[in-house]
């Protein structure tokens, strides 16, 4: 009888345990018939035949053991391991069922149970006891322990010199050892004996494929296997791998059918479809397959680093950078999973979370030109333009002809306020290459800079290379949409959605115009069919809710449309994060964590739902689970700072400021250009009273990033903080002359307002916009600070400049309704309606809206509107305060009593107590002529109370 035995591997990826087995007469014509069809290797048919018998004789000692072989063959390991296990017991002979127990244990991984019950059977046939021994040899060597499992190969050698199995056995113990050729040698052997030998030829193949580089070689000896036996899934798995990557699309495709005739539903066969549709292009149909083997085999690196390719290919950077995240930290030696996470972050701006995925690769001594012009586009972000063209240089070296990197320079040599040289290089460049990837590059360029005409003519080159292109049609209305012409643009996205039915950013931007031209209805629609095509379209969703928000669905519907997403995708963690951050902001905090909860049962391994769930718990108070939770997120990413500083908001609510810092620091250590953490940092050595330290960060960042505003800004609000006003200045007017200040001139005015030389302040602000006539940001502030000084002619005036630079900006039309209503002026009502219909999230905005309603006495429904909002925030008291008041103007002094005896029972921890007085002596029988001189405001708004919750 021969025996065939799968041996073991490692060091090469060679770790596959093979099963095989052979049969034994006994037992009436159905134990015949069964026999018969194992003889065929027709394993499955005998199972069912053996199957039978046991129904009628469940002791049958020989059916358990065959039934189990069959099982074994069929490739159910774990149930040939309980049919040989019962076989034992009803006494079948150890000869043949211990060898077949431990086959089953050894495809299981069962390493250590096959030692502990098997390794000291004995067995006097010597060839049934070879067969043991060899795989106790091989569970020894799985577990570490190699001299054992030597040992033991070679005893078997000894009393069977030629025994197959244990020969391969010996050569896996090459491979471990380098020698490569001595390991070919014993194969050889083998099958000069066996030429038939399937896992001799097995070895031989994966041998000269990964160690020799020798495919051809590989493919040949591949084929001779299964032209022995067809039914070798892993062996037709190896070719379709092979040959794709050789770019042999026609034998891959042959290869995947016969794959796919084995296992029609396998996870590999759809990673290999998925595989197939990336590689012409059909990224849909790539995602649905690869998502399908990812629910089979949800920790794949192969199925998360296709997956996270295809998102990057569909522009769905938060989708690919969650899988590709999860990739690399479940093999961080695998290279193209990093370099495809480094792409994404750099995409999404991120460029220090870029150069630390990108660090492990940059300090090979190989390092390949790819790699250095990632990180140099990082650099640039970064703003060390210096280490950038460092990096390019080397590129340049290793590969001089490569047009991207000629690219790259060009754009690492544009200087703020050029439009020159540089991007005329850049020009030629595109010009010269059959790509698109230089002229997407150029576009980005000229409308960052609002060369708006430029734009056109580059995108009008884009179109000649391709002339069916989606993309060039939407980006050409971009610029459309930029030159405030949106027929125009209009027109160009329907031309991209008739090139391309199922291009999102077409339907996207046709939304976003009909939102822009008073059309919600036409603008959800579309979202709504795009769904209805491509139901797993995760940003889809997104869209579809944040078109909801914004055309002033209230908050119940646009919560619907996230839980609809998250039923038709129950896996994505991007809809659910959404999902969970949306409720948070909205203040619906039981609906946040109930979403929270649901997402880490459906993804426990996902740190970021993991921190969203710690958010939920801390903002509906159970500070202690949201330890838990962030503590969660650590295990989970001890590399990421979130965790940390999710720990550190807890200390300091808590006032726990020591750990509060320990926290912030650690997350500052984790990732030094975080945002986040550095402001953490800072503003919680503040609170402890050491602005040396804060001091010493924000140094440290300035720097680290000599070109970004960040180190600049933080400086000046530390010297703010210590009333150092010439010190906050200075440092916000270095903050001024980088590439993105941010909040820096609205900072540096209120330096020079607070301190000795106040009457600078003006002439700042004079010439900031006479330089920066388009500064929203600016004016904004301005406003509010006209505001706070009650000045309200003034306040309106800049408000209105900003509504007219920004249209869709609802805080700027709040604030002019509520200035109206102060002064009894008309236009307050339909402003404030205004702005709830941009964003019917926001609570303050509706509180505005319910206080204008109580002024035009439409009582009910202020009523309605502001009890929602209180329901929506219960933990800003000045809500409820201004129902009370709305209450009181509507003639309802009972519930305006409820509302301020619930006010009254907060104590101090509710501020305006003497509001609070004053309304309780107005609801228990004072008129409301009494009130407005109390307050001192019109219509019945609270002044005071409106001031102390509302965002600036």
């Amino acid at each position: 009888m021969k025996h065939r035995h799968q041996g073991w591997g490692w060091s090469l990826g060679l770790a596959a345990l093979l099963l095989a087995g052979c049969g034994n007469p006994d037992e009436a014509q159905t134990l015949g018939t069964a026999k018969d069809y194992m003889a065929k290797r027709e394993f499955k048919a005998a199972a069912i035949e053996l199957k039978n018998v046991l129904q009628e004789n469940p002791s049958s000692a020989e059916a358990r053991y065959l039934l189990g072989k069959s099982l074994l063959e069929s490739g159910d390991a774990k149930g040939a391991e309980q049919e040989l296990r019962r076989a034992r017991e009803l006494q079948y002979p150890d000869a043949s069922a211990a060898p077949e127990l431990a086959r089953a244990l050894l495809a299981q991984g069962q390493f250590r149970k096959l030692i502990d019950e098997l390794a000291d059977v004995a067995i006097q046939d010597s060839l049934a006891g070879a067969d043991l021994q060899t795989s106790v040899a091989a569970a020894l060597a799985m577990q570490g322990s190699m001299e054992k499992a030597r040992t033991r190969v070679e005893m078997v050698l000894d009393s069977e010199p030629r025994y197959a199995p244990a020969l391969i056995l010996s050569a896996r113990f090459k491979v471990s050892g380098g020698d490569i050729d001595g390991a070919l040698a014993i194969l050889e052997q083998v099958l000069a004996r066996g030429p038939g030998d399937l896992d001799a030829l097995r070895f031989k193949g994966d041998l000269l494929l990964q160690a020799k580089r020798d495919a051809p070689g590989a493919i040949a000896v591949y084929r001779s296997a299964l032209a022995i036996k067809p039914e070798q899934p892993a062996i037709h798995d190896t070719l379709v791998a092979v040959y794709l990557q050789q770019r042999d699309m026609e034998s891959a495709k042959k290869e995947l059918e016969a794959l796919k005739k084995l296992q029609p539903k396998g996870s590999q066969t759809r990673y290999y479809e998925a595989q197939m549709e990336f590689g012409q292009a059909n990224y849909k149909a790539a995602r649905d397959l690869v998502q399908e083997a990812l629910t089979r085999v949800p920790g794949n690196v192969r199925y998360l680093n296709l997956a996270g390719a295809i998102e990057l290919q569909l522009g769905e950077l938060l989708a690919a950078q969650t899988l590709l995240d999860r990739a690399v930290q479940l093999a961080p030696n695998f290279g193209n999973a990093r370099r495809l996470l480094a792409q994404t972050y750099v995409q999404l701006r991120q460029p220090a979370k870029a150069l630390a995925t990108l660090r492990p690769m940059l300090e090979q001594p190989n390092v390949g030109a790819s790699i250095l012009k990632l990180a140099a586009q990082a650099q640039l972000q970064a703003g060390d333009k210096k280490a950038a063209q460092a990096m390019l240089a080397r590129a340049a070296k290793l590969k001089p002809d490569d047009k991207s990197i000629s690219a790259a320079i060009a754009l690492s040599n544009l200087a703020p306020g050029d439009s020159g040289a540089a991007l005329g290089e850049l020009q030629k460049i595109a010009a010269s290459d059959d790509g698109v990837k230089i002229d997407l590059a150029l576009i980005a360029t000229r409308i960052q800079r609002r060369q708006l005409d430029e734009a056109l003519q580059a995108i009008d080159a884009l179109e000649r290379k391709q002339p069916n292109s989606a993309q060039a049609a939407e980006m050409r209305a971009r610029v459309q949409l930029l030159r405030n012409d949106p027929a125009a643009a209009r027109k160009s996205l329907e031309q991209a959605l008739t090139r391309d039915p199922g291009y999102l950013n077409g339907v996207t931007g046709l939304a976003g115009i009909d939102l822009q031209q008073g059309k919600p209805e036409a603008a959800r629609t579309r979202l709504e069919e795009f769904i209805e095509r491509d139901p797993k379209n995760p940003r889809a969703h997104l869209a579809l809710a944040e078109i909801k928000r914004r055309s002033g669905a209230g908050p119940e519907e646009v919560a619907k449309a996230f839980a609809d997403a998250v039923r038709a995708i129950p896996a994505n963690s991007q809809i659910r994060a959404a999902q969970v951050e949306y409720l948070l902001g909205v203040r619906n905090g039981p609906a946040a964590l109930a979403a929270a909860q649901a997402a880490v049962v459906v993804l426990p391994e996902n740190a970021e739902l993991h921190a969203s769930l710690g958010r939920a718990q801390f903002a509906t108070g159970d500070r202690q689970q949201a330890v838990v939770s962030f503590r969660k997120v650590i295990a989970l990413r001890p590399d990421s700072a979130q965790g940390h500083l999710g720990l550190a908001t807890v200390h300091v609510a808590a006032q726990e400021l020591d750990a509060a810092d320990r926290e912030a620091r650690r997350a500052l250590e984790l990732e030094p250009d975080s945002t986040a953490a550095q402001r953490l940092a800072v503003s919680t050595a503040l609170r402890r009273n050491q602005p040396k330290e804060a001091l010493a960060m924000a140094l440290a960042l300035q720097k680290r990033r000599p070109a970004d505003a960040a180190g600049f800004l933080m400086e000046g609000e530390i010297e703010f903080a210590g009333k150092n006003w010439d010190l906050a200045a200075t440092a916000f007017r270095k903050a001024l002359t980088k590439a993105e200040p941010g909040q820096a001139a609205a900072r540096l005015h209120a330096a020079l307002l607070a301190g000795p030389k106040n009457a600078e302040a003006g002439k700042f602000s004079d010439s900031w916009l006479k330089e920066h006539p388009a500064d929203a940001q600016f004016l904004l502030y301005l406003g509010d600070l006209a505001l706070a000084q009650r000045d309200y002619g003034v306040a309106q005036a800049r408000y209105q400049e900003v509504s007219r630079l920004q249209p869709d900006n609802a805080l700027p039309l709040n604030n002019i309704a509520w200035i109206l209503l102060q002064q009894k002026k008309p236009g307050a009502l339909a402003l404030a309606e205004r702005a709830v219909k941009l964003a019917p999230d926001q609570p303050i905005l509706r509180d505005t809206l319910a206080m204008v309603l109580s002024s035009e006495k439409q009582h009910a429904r202020a009523i309605e509107i502001e009890k929602k909002v209180v329901a929506q925030s219960p933990g800003v008291h000045g809500y409820r305060l201004n129902l009370a008041r709305i209450y009181i103007d509507a003639g309802d002094k009972v519930s305006a009593r409820d509302e301020l005896d619930a006010l009254a029972k907060l104590g101090a921890e509710f501020r305006a107590q003497d509001e609070v007085t004053k309304l309780a002596a107005v609801a228990k029988g004072g008129n409301l002529d009494q009130l407005k001189v109390a307050f001192g405001a019109a219509g019945g708004a609270c002044k005071n109370c409106h001031d102390y919750f509302r965002n600036p």
